[in-house]
């Protein structure tokens, strides 16, 4: 039996258009209690879904670790510390 991660991760790559309406609904629910946590993990699935850390790193021109630590379970990636100043009022996946 394949974990809820798994499944979560073949259904993005099965549908990579899933992986928009998913974000939007983790992002929406952000305020409530264990949006934080579950926005972040979305995060991590649509990652996984699209070739990993190192391939997204590459086109973010991020550093894979420095990924890596934002999205991880132990990191510090609150939503906070990223700079999203550049999308005025739009919403960051519409």
């Amino acid at each position: 039996m394949k974990s809820h991660d798994d499944a979560v991760i073949e259904m993005l790559c099965e549908d990579p258009d899933m992986a928009v309406d998913y974000l939007r609904t983790a992002f929406d629910e952000l305020d409530q209690e264990g949006g934080e946590t579950a926005f972040l993990m979305a995060l991590r699935h649509v990652v996984e879904a699209r070739g990993g850390m190192t391939v997204v790193a590459e086109r973010a021109a991020v550093s894979r670790e420095s990924l890596y630590r934002a999205l991880s379970p132990k990191g510090n990636p609150t939503y906070e510390h990223h700079d999203c100043g550049n999308q005025g009022n739009r919403h960051p996946f519409s």
